[in-house]
């Protein structure tokens, strides 16, 4: 009987013998998926994922993966001891389009098996002036005439769109209002300059409240 027991032992997973099943994760996630608003802007964010290492054996974290160039993860710790506490922090870049968008990071250890631990970011950006183009181009040849971009404030937002300027003095800009409330119609015509065929900008709105972000409501324009 004791030679049975013995080679039963043998026959266990070396996980069994250590206090941890093959199928346990030894790191504990606060949440696996976090939420993040942009608030309209599109300056770079962080989020973060906090763990805890569960098991009786120590962990080592070997790779960080994201899903998206937009998304850099790193850790605050690669060699988590049992009971230690760690985070990894996610910064992300975010992009002009309305709407929610998901990033997925992937946190590789040396767990039996190499174990992998799926986390998600959600993002959601609802700019406080939405515009029908955010990109004006005048081709080599085209007429330099007028162009209307349509601008619409956010629901419930109080921001009230008084102008816009140019970072370099390439156009005029005439603002009236539009045909839905909250909504605007930014006509923007080049300048005629001795000399001057080419050149490009961007153009801000002036605001009041002043946005806090030029970032929060860019426009560009580009005279070829």
């Amino acid at each position: 009987m004791a030679r049975i027991g013995f080679l039963l032992l043998a026959l266990l997973p070396w996980g069994y013998l250590h206090g941890q099943t093959p199928s346990a994760d030894a790191l504990q996630w606060k949440e696996t998926t976090v939420k993040i608003e942009t608030q309209g802007r599109l300056d770079k964010m962080s989020a973060t994922f906090a763990f805890k290492n569960i098991s009786r054996q120590p962990v080592t974290i070997t790779g960080i993966t994201t899903s998206c160039g937009c998304t850099v993860a790193e850790t605050s710790q690669h060699a988590v001891a049992p009971g230690q506490s760690g985070t990894i922090t996610v910064q992300h870049q975010p992009v002009m389009a309305p709407g929610a968008r998901y990033y997925h990071v992937t946190v590789t250890t040396q767990e039996p098996g190499t174990r992998s631990y799926a986390l998600k970011l959600e993002v959601l950006h609802e700019p406080r002036v939405g515009m029908d183009k955010r990109l004006l181009v005048w081709e080599q040849g085209e007429p330099r005439s007028a162009k209307v971009i349509k601008l619409t404030v956010k629901a419930g937002d109080t921001l009230q769109i008084k102008g816009a300027k140019a970072e370099k003095d390439l156009f005029n800009f005439d603002l009236k209002d539009g045909p839905a409330p909250g909504q605007k119609l930014l006509t923007v015509t080049p300048k005629m300059f001795a000399g001057v065929t080419g050149g490009k900008t961007r153009i801000l709105l002036v605001t009041e409240p002043p946005l806090a972000s030029p970032s929060e409501a860019p426009i560009f324009a580009i005279l070829r």
